[in-house]
């Protein structure tokens, strides 16, 4: 039986037959290929923080840090009276009255060996407070005046009398019994914010505020410096590869 011949097929048209299947083969690689790419561009970079942002978050934590808190900065706002309290037994620092409408300072009280201190001797209150001193009848008869004249009540020794001042302006007010100043019977007010002179005193507590600041700092900038090493590293070994 005789071989039926095969039909030539030309080159040209093999490579026609054959091109579409290819074409759409290749096609399908390239748009997976510009798909993984345009992904690539659009996904966020994963870059390390820059040492400039890390350095301003350290700066700026250690100034939060470092700043006193109010209560330290009350402390470290401790009038300087001079020697004014040098001989007052009951002085124990400044009693802080701010706040209030009316503050009650007791005359006659327990100190410098009897009944001859006010208490408390020390008083910090807002412009526009009265305060009102309340003798106890201790004591025998005292008096308050201001050490720069500007009141004195009259000298008695009942018990329940009171003298009031309604103090508006900010300053320090240094005031004494004047029959038992020289035994220690003296008090000072200090109105708002005024200091009586000198230099602030930073406390241990307001140290160790600034302290754990400091400590921040240094903390941080150890961070700083090994990611900043980290970064050199992986950059090398990309470079490397």
């Amino acid at each position: 039986m005789p071989k039926r011949a095969r039909p030539e097929v030309s080159e040209a048209e093999g490579t026609e037959a054959r091109s579409p299947r290819r074409e759409g083969q290749r096609a399908e690689r390239g748009g997976s290929v510009h798909e993984a790419l345009a992904d690539r561009s659009t996904a966020p970079a994963n870059r390390p923080v820059s040492r400039r942002a890390l350095l301003r978050g350290a700066v700026a934590a250690a100034t939060v840090a470092a700043v006193p808190t109010p209560a330290a900065a009350q402390g470290a706002a401790e009038p300087d009276y001079g020697d004014w309290f040098e001989d007052v037994s009951n002085y124990d620092g400044t009693v802080d009255e701010t706040g209030r409408e009316r503050v009650t300072i007791a005359v006659g009280a327990e100190g410098n060996e009897g009944a001859f201190a006010f208490e408390p001797a020390a008083v910090r209150v807002d412009p526009g407070t009265t305060v009102v001193w309340e003798w106890s009848g201790e004591g025998g008869a005292h008096n308050v005046a201001a050490d720069d004249g500007s009141f004195e009540s009259e000298t008695t020794d009942e018990a329940g009398f009171t003298f009031e001042r309604t103090l508006d302006e900010e300053g320090v007010v240094k005031y004494a019994c004047v029959p038992h100043e020289a035994m220690g019977m003296k008090g000072a007010l200090v109105v708002g914010e005024a200091q009586a002179g000198g230099p602030a005193t930073l406390d241990l507590e307001d140290a160790l505020a600034v302290g754990g600041g400091l400590g921040l700092v240094g903390a941080l900038l150890a961070m700083f410096a090994l990611g900043a090493h980290c970064g050199v590293r992986r950059s090398t070994g990309r470079s490397n590869r």
